[in-house]
Parts: C-alpha cells; structure tokens; sequence
C-alpha cells in the first residue's frame, strides 16, 4: 500500500502536467493511503468470529467516508469532472486491494 502510495504521487509529481492529473490528485492519494490504513487497524481489533462482518462494514464505511470526501472536493476545487473521473479511479484502485485481502481472508482452510 506504501509503495503504491509513493507511486502515485511520484506519477503526479513527474507527470502531472503531462496526464492531466487535477491538482487535488496527491492528496486524494494520501487520503486512500491513510484510510486503508485505518481501515486495516480496525480489522486487526476485530474478534475471528467477527471477521467476516468486519470486512462488509469497512467495505461499506469507506464507501461512505469516500462519498463525503469526494463532496467536500467538489466543493473545494474547480474542473469537477476531471476530479470525480480521478477520484473515484483511485477509490477502485484501493477498494481491489481490499477485496483481494478479504476475499483471502474468507476462504475456507
């Protein structure tokens, strides 16, 4: 998660101007990076009976949390498509890795 942190916010450093990355990009980056984890302390107090419940519920809070983070963006900076186009690509991009995680974690033994 670190490393793909560090990905995107060299790709907007070197190559903003070139991709066109909006200029909230970093810390729309920073923001998932840190939500994730968050996300994953919260999965490392849950019970092992809890587990699976605790998957759906980060799922759903970091939806939530996204949604209002991305109102507040909105409302904050110009070029609103480009914002949401970008914004909710990296909500995609953290939310595979989360899937990937849970998915291994409910796999039966």
């Amino acid at each position: 998660m670190i490393l793909l942190t560090l990905l995107l916010i060299g790709i907007d450093v070197l190559w903003s101007d070139r991709l066109g990355l909006h200029e909230a990009f970093r810390l729309m980056a920073v923001y998932f990076a840190v939500q994730t984890a968050v996300m994953f302390r919260l999965d490392q107090y849950a019970k092992d009976e809890w587990k699976i419940q605790m998957a759906l519920v980060k799922m759903a809070v970091r939806m939530l949390a996204a949604m209002v983070f991305a109102l507040i963006l909105i409302l904050s900076y110009e070029n609103h498509f480009g914002l949401v186009v970008q914004f909710f690509g990296l909500y995609l991009t953290f939310m595979i890795f989360e899937i990937t995680t849970s998915l291994a974690n409910l796999r039966r033994n």
